[in-house]
């Protein structure tokens, strides 16, 4: 088949697109500046010796004496050696680093996906900057779990893959989901790879089935044979990955116990199988952290968020020459947050409006899946459908921060939105049908910010039972101080309830336009897809912006050596491990940039 420039001609317009919004909204990399990243500082200092053990050696280590008592190398920095799936990572990435290399494959990822819907280029796009901005991404690449962001990117090659192989396109099918399971399990963070396939077992299960009911058992045995085929290649191609972790976790917390409990309360993961309870739920999504899917500072956004401009905390702290250490603004249920799971007010609008309008069994799974992942990330504040899936479904309970799932939502709700959005756009479907449903979309989620902007406050209990650790931090100011911080909480959800139903109202106003013929399909696109965007952009420049990023040379700084380290290197007997009280102790990897810890 002849392949012409026309036909190639706009999907180069979409990278040039997609690069451009990486380039921008990243571009103190490109002055060789980078970001200051806690997990990702950790990182550094816990392959340091292994690193310069490997350019001495010019071979692969395997084992680090610098972390714990010493631990198997391949659990922190797997090797990929030999392994030619994983080289397809660099080409995704256009051979840069991240953070643009890697969100430009989340984006072009995507792409793809919505491209294999029959979806047209420029919604696309639009689908591709949904996903990939989505806050939760941002927010995880602020706090260093790049793994993480990786894992979710692949997600979409993945359902594509499997969604046109139920489409009997099989060539291409079986192409892209062998690509996208190998890619997927090869970013090495299990957890997710392991949410995304409690829903996607589903979807298979739904598509065959109808395949069944219809009769079409040669379609059904053809596309199941291509499934295992693929699958065992994808497997395969990441065993030395997998099968270690699995052989490794029997040592660890996560397996068998290895204390008897003297009593009927457990207290630790050394006293049961797996992850103790209280210690796996640690981080579970009470109802004020989903609403900030919706509305970003519902629940005063990050642990170390900014105040309001006009903050009632700064003027009191002022007028009490108080030196804060902390914000105290986020009020949600978690301990302690990087920032909301924000998927963005317009697409969260979009999904409402496909669960509507859409049909077939993609939809169905889609709002299963949504809702299931949603449920699951309520942990411990849904204990009985929690208890349901940890206790029962195997390795579950090797898995902790229940909340994290929602970086898997946050695709599906794209997802959806997209798909609906794709509808809109080939404006099929009869027009008194989408007007009264966008009519009822409309009114749930800009109906919820209106009353949440009006009402909210009063609404909510905004006080935190951690306001009782700042009571206790600053008790000659006593409830004065909570009752400033509660004031700014307040405002931080109001404001973003009005931005919310602003965005909602403008996407509204864009799609009944574009339905009544007063928009042509290339303003409609434009306006949706300007309106996501700078939505997004204006979250996520919330916790990734330009102030973000430094020299290297600064980071740097951070494993200078301090005159205690100089000191403990002139014993050159290597026969002790540092014990480093001066940080963190049990949470900074840092130390072992130089020492044995």
């Amino acid at each position: 088949m002849k392949i012409t420039f026309n036909q190639i001609k706009p999907h180069l317009i979409a990278l040039g697109i997609l690069i451009l919004v990486c380039a921008i909204y990243f571009s103190p990399q490109l002055s060789g500046k980078v970001l200051s990243q806690d997990d990702s500082l950790a990182f550094q200092g816990a392959v340091h010796e292994n690193l310069e053990f490997e350019k001495k050696e010019h071979r692969t280590i395997l084992w680090t004496n610098s972390m714990f008592g010493g631990m198997p190398m391949y659990q922190i920095h797997p090797s990929s050696d030999g392994n030619f799936v994983s080289q397809l990572n660099k080409p995704l990435r256009l051979f840069v680093g991240g953070p643009i290399g890697v969100f430009f494959a989340a984006f072009l990822c995507m792409y793809v996906f919505i491209l294999s819907t029959g979806a047209n280029y420029k919604v696309a796009i639009i689908g591709a900057i949904a996903f990939g901005l989505t806050t939760n991404n941002i927010v995880l690449w602020s706090a260093g779990h790049a793994t993480k962001v990786v894992a979710l990117s692949y997600l979409a090659l993945v359902l594509g893959g499997i969604n046109l192989l139920f489409n009997k396109k099989y060539l291409w099918g079986s192409i892209l989901f062998t690509i996208g399971l190998a890619l997927e399990i090869g970013a090495n963070h299990i957890q997710m790879t392991y949410y995304f396939a409690m829903c996607l077992v589903v979807y298979w299960l739904i598509r065959s089935i109808l395949f069944l009911k219809e009769g079409a058992m040669d379609k059904f045995l053809k596309v199941n044979g291509l499934l295992v085929v693929c699958t065992t290649l994808a497997i395969l191609t990441t065993a030395a990955n997998y099968l270690p972790t699995y052989e490794y976790q029997s040592d660890t917390m996560r397996g068998d116990p290895i204390l008897t409990s003297t009593s009927d309360t457990i207290k630790s993961s050394s006293e049961t199988k797996g992850l103790e309870w209280t210690y796996a739920t640690n981080w579970s999504n009470g109802s004020v952290d989903l609403l900030a899917s919706i509305i970003p500072n519902f629940a005063g956004g990050s642990s170390g968020g900014e105040f309001p401009k006009e903050s009632s905390t700064i003027a009191f702290a002022r007028q009490n020459q108080l030196q804060l250490n902390n914000s105290y603004m986020y009020w949600g249920d978690l301990g302690s947050t990087s920032g909301p799971a924000y998927f963005g007010a317009i697409v969260v609008f979009l999904m409402i409006f496909g669960i509507f309008i859409l049909k077939g069994p993609l939809k169905w799974w889609l709002v299963f899946a949504i809702i299931f992942t949603t449920m699951l990330s309520m942990g411990r504040n849904l204990p009985g459908f929690y208890h349901l899936i940890f206790d029962n479904f195997p390795l579950f309970n090797k898995f902790r921060a229940p909340n994290s799932i929602l970086g898997v939502t946050s695709f599906f709700v794209a997802t959806l939105g997209i798909l609906s959005l794709k509808e809109i756009y080939e404006n099929k479907l009869d027009k008194e049908f989408l007007f009264k449903n966008l009519k009822i979309a409309g009114g749930i989620t800009g109906g919820l910010c209106l009353i949440i902007a009006i009402l909210g406050p009063g609404l909510f209990d905004i006080g935190w039972e951690n306001d009782i650790r700042i009571i206790e931090g600053y008790k000659q100011f006593g409830p004065g101080l909570v009752d400033a911080i509660n004031e700014d909480r307040a405002s931080l959800m109001t404001k973003d309830a009005w931005r919310s139903f602003f965005f909602i109202g403008l996407a509204f106003a864009s799609i009944w336009f574009y339905l009544k013929g007063k928009l042509n399909k290339n303003a409609f696109t434009i306006a949706i897809g300007l309106l996501i965007l700078v939505d997004l952009w204006g979250v996520d420049s919330r916790y990734i912006n330009k102030k973000s990023f430094e020299p290297k040379k600064e980071l740097d700084k951070t494993f200078a050596m301090r005159p205690v380290d100089q000191q403990i290197k002139m014993d050159t007997d290597l026969s002790y491990r540092v014990f480093d009280l001066s940080v963190n102790t049990f949470n900074s990897a840092i130390p072992s940039y130089h020492h044995q810890t």
